[in-house]
């Protein structure tokens, strides 16, 4: 298990960063502190393989973090924010280190720390996300075979160095069994390293599997009359802005959800029409612009169906979701 030490004075930023990771966590272990102080203590005291901060200190405080980077060669920095002269002087101490430069892109943060996660072992896991171990076996380029339990349901996945290449449960197969497997809760994985001789039976890439599971998943939201949602909605009062056909209206977020949202507005706007919401994360001081379409009209306004096209925009939704809930 690899150690990150996350150096960020604001408590709200680094409870979203580590909810962040919170499908990372069997391999990945996350320290949050607050200054430079906390930081050097933590770098004295425990073995930390990969250390994430901002520019938000001192030259002082750069300088002695610098120093300590400088005496462990082994430690991989990563850089967020504006390439600033004190940015600059902590990627001179590095001889590992990357920096990402503002707006932060959630996605490539996450493929940098997950190239680091070194998963050379088989055995099981629980607790983390099927999606994300997909995509950490996909980024590794591994070739294995994984049983997953959930409930009474069991299925297999199989991938040929990195490639998902077939799927099965008790009756489905291919692309119909990955779906399902996709939708399950709280899996057990069972992973067996090695060469995979399971014949062909799913040409879909990993990602466009998730992002049409995600879809099939949030269809029950289309609906204002299902009873059972597949998402938790949270009342709210958010100002947003939204397109329709290049027309920009504004309007109020009154609830909102992983699957969708209604927006009170007044705006002469009719069901089936294509729409584009802004959404703001106040914590990472950064815009989600999601994809989706009106699914209904109320007398006071409209209830939005999401169209999620990437894991950065699930990953930021969840993010502003937190947010609003006070999770």
């Amino acid at each position: 298990m690899k150690t990150l030490l996350f150096i960020e004075p604001k408590p709200h930023v680094s409870k979203n960063f580590v909810q962040l990771l919170s499908n990372q966590q069997a391999f990945l272990k996350v320290l949050t502190v607050r200054d430079m102080v906390e930081a050097i203590d933590a770098l004295e005291r425990i073995r930390i393989d990969i250390v994430l901060t901002g520019d938000r200190f001192t030259e002082r405080e750069v300088k002695l973090l610098a120093q300590q980077l400088r005496e462990r060669p082994g430690t991989k920095l990563i850089t967020l924010g504006l390439s600033t002269p004190k940015i600059r002087e902590l990627v001179k101490a590095c001889d590992v280190k990357i920096h990402l430069e503002a707006p932060v892109d959630t996605t490539l943060l996450l493929n940098n720390l997950l190239g680091d996660l070194e998963i050379d072992y088989g055995g099981q896991l629980r607790g983390i996300g099927l999606s994300s171990f997909l995509q950490m076996v996909e980024l590794e380029g591994r070739s294995c075979t994984l049983s997953i339990i959930s409930a009474r349901r069991q299925g297999a996945l199989f991938f040929d160095t990195g490639v998902l290449i077939g799927a099965k449960t008790d009756q489905l197969g291919g692309k119909a069994a990955a779906l399902a497997i996709l939708s399950w809760n709280d899996p057990l994985i069972t992973i067996e390293y090695g060469e995979v001789t399971e014949a062909r039976t799913i040409d879909t890439p990993l990602m466009s599997l998730l992002l049409e599971s995600g879809r099939l998943q949030d269809e029950g939201e289309e609906d204002p009359h299902h009873e059972k949602r597949r998402h938790k909605r949270y009342e709210c009062d958010l100002p947003t802005e939204f397109e329709v056909d290049q027309w920009t209206y504004t309007g109020t977020i009154r609830d909102i959800s992983l699957g969708g949202a209604l927006i009170e507005t007044s705006e002469p706007v009719g069901v089936k029409q294509k729409i584009r919401l802004s959404l703001v994360s106040q914590s990472l001081e950064r815009t989600c612009h999601i994809q989706g379409h009106i699914a209904h009209r109320t007398a006071n306004g409209i209830g939005i169906a999401f169209e999620v096209n990437n894991m950065t925009q699930r990953n930021l939704l969840r993010i502003i979701i937190s947010e609003v809930a006070g999770a």
